[in-house]
């Protein structure tokens, strides 16, 4: 799938997780009209269910909404949050892969992205939240840039990592996203099949030893040593409150020397300010330490 558009395509907007006002998504709306689209917001996207975006229908509705209508020529999640897990077992996917077309989202949506690839090989780009990096007063350059970059160029950024192991190079498929959200899809049928994947985690204001859990977790999946290589991103106010537990840091290089894979650190990609854009679904290769998506 190319996810490169022309000026003049419209974009859906929707919010499968967390909500957000008409005040929120003013700023992106009129970012996206200056690059020369149109912006259509999905019926519901307004709603609110206490920390949701409306009840489970409305946003699975507005979904298949989008995706079906054929004047829209992509779709980008406004926000992360919580609650798009919930929508898993009740999505038309063969709907969505009739009607198939380039989607955006970041952090909550990962088990979103990651079912849409399980189940219908649908590639999607992680890395962009409109109401978080597009604000009235502040805008977020280099993810931005990412963005334009992709959807003009179909092209993404120069991409330097740290290796952690003896193997240099590796390739797969690239997959991952938030690391709470994909083990969170263990034991279902939405969890993506490991074996020849290049896997990329990251996380946000967890405390270390729950970090920790969820890596020694990700270890027992089924056919995790059969990944090509694991690519760690940003984990981003993941600090311990009591000093004594130590540090992100240091769960982190405990897990490299239990996991016995080809691991690479220092992927600018996360929930801090600065990220890049990442394809889920996508063949990549890492050569000297460079991820190339091909």
């Amino acid at each position: 799938m190319k996810f490169n558009l022309k000026i003049g395509d419209t974009i859906g907007i929707c919010s499968p997780s967390g909500p957000y006002s008409e005040k929120d998504i003013r700023p992106t709306i009129k970012y996206l009209k200056m690059l020369g689209f149109k912006t259509k917001l999905s019926k519901n996207i307004f709603s609110r269910d206490r920390y949701l975006a409306g009840i489970p229908k409305q946003r699975i509705n507005d979904i298949h909404q989008l995706f079906c209508d054929k004047s829209v020529d992509a779709i980008i999640a406004g926000r992360g949050g919580f609650g798009s897990i919930q929508l898993l077992d009740q999505l038309d996917f063969a709907l969505i892969k009739e009607n198939s077309k380039p989607f955006f989202g970041f952090s909550d949506t990962t088990a979103l992205q990651l079912a849409l690839y399980k189940k219908i090989r649908l590639p999607s780009i992680t890395g962009i939240t409109l109401t978080y990096d597009i604000k009235k007063d502040k805008v977020n350059k280099t993810t931005i840039n990412n963005f334009e970059q992709l959807i003009f160029q179909h092209s993404f950024p120069k991409i330097i990592l740290t290796n952690q192991s003896k193997q240099k190079n590796a390739d797969g498929i690239l997959i991952g996203g938030c690391l709470s959200l994909i083990t969170s899809l263990m034991g279902t049928s939405y969890f993506p099949e490991l074996k020849d994947k290049i896997l990329f985690i990251e996380d946000v204001n967890e405390e270390p030893y729950n970090i920790d859990r969820l890596l020694s977790q990700l270890l027992m999946a089924k056919n995790f040593s059969k990944l090509s290589a694991i690519v760690i991103g940003n984990f981003y106010k993941c600090n311990a409150e009591d000093k004594k537990h130590g540090s992100i840091k240091q769960v982190i290089n405990s897990f490299i020397d239990r996991s016995n894979k080809t691991v690479f650190t220092n992927l600018p990609y996360g929930h801090q300010p600065s990220r890049i854009l990442l394809p889920i679904g996508l063949p990549a290769k890492i050569i000297k330490n460079e991820l190339i998506i091909l």
